[in-house]
């Protein structure tokens, strides 16, 4: 997903972010979320399971920084809800953030400045 891409004039601007989840053979799910910036850390985090899953059993919503599900050029696409279902119950849910680091730098930088 780019949630610059309605934004930006060129490709070196544009911004991913990728959501991969798998399933280890112990059925352990691992989420491994990552990004395109140097501004942004990949994160990683696991659910202990004990059944297998597929692509019907994750639904990942996406919302800004303010938590609006409709983007805008100064509040993008950026934290990442993802929900594990079984039986359409939510078994997991966590939410990935994808701007916390990039806020920590830039509130760095204004800190180091002043």
């Amino acid at each position: 997903m780019s949630p610059n891409e309605a934004y930006v004039t060129s490709k070196e601007e544009l911004v991913t972010l990728e959501i991969q989840i798998y399933q280890s053979k112990d059925d352990t799910i691992l989420v491994d979320a990552r990004s395109n910036s140097p501004l942004i850390k990949d994160q990683q985090y696991s659910v202990p399971f004990d059944r297998q899953i597929s692509k019907e059993n994750i639904r990942v919503t996406w919302t800004t920084m303010m938590g609006s599900p409709e983007p805008a050029e100064d509040d993008q696409l950026m934290v990442a809800d993802i929900a594990i279902l079984l039986d359409g119950e939510v078994v997991s849910e966590q939410k990935v953030n994808f701007g916390t680091n990039a806020m920590e730098i830039v509130t760095e930088a204004i800190d180091q400045a002043q």
